[in-house]
């Protein structure tokens, strides 16, 4: 029953501070020689509360990744559920990450921009599993937006 009740109320909480926290985060502009860079803003300071929020949804988005980036290349098979487990492992790790991180976050009202940017996002998107190659990992990246909101135009 505690469980969830957790879960019901980390599941309210991002619904509550959803619409808040996407005009509220840390500006990102272009600078002057074309990089999307991110400018402290007052709505800095939610970059550690929405870390600290994401945080236990890391291992659940990890194990996830294996099954949206892995069907694609068609290397899933047999391994497919054994590399979900080992990636959501490594999300147990993340999710410490981001809990310290969102905490210093927290305490500097976001100055220094320490969490990653993947745990200050309000995102139940998968996360790249920790086991892909690097040309792969360029090649997701690829298709998201910076958070300047540009996509990289698509090479052949």
């Amino acid at each position: 029953m505690a469980v969830r009740g957790v879960l019901l109320a980390a599941a309210l909480a991002i619904l509550t501070i959803e619409g808040a926290g996407e005009r509220a985060l840390a500006e990102w502009v272009v600078d002057s020689r074309g990089q999307c860079v991110e400018q402290w803003s007052p709505g800095s300071m939610l970059r550690g509360p929405t870390a600290m929020l994401m945080s236990p949804t890391a291992p659940f988005r990890s194990g996830a990744g294996v099954f949206t980036y892995e069907t694609s290349q068609g290397n899933l098979a047999f391994w497919g559920p054994v590399l979900a487990i080992l990636s959501g492992t490594v999300g147990v790790i993340d999710t410490g990450v981001w809990l310290g991180t969102g905490l210093a976050d927290t305490v500097t009202g976001g100055y220094f921009a320490i969490a990653p940017y993947r745990a200050t996002q309000l995102s139940l998107d998968p996360l790249i599993p920790p086991f892909v190659t690097d040309a792969q990992k360029r090649a997701i990246e690829a298709k998201r937006p910076d958070p300047c909101g540009r996509v990289a135009p698509a090479t052949s």
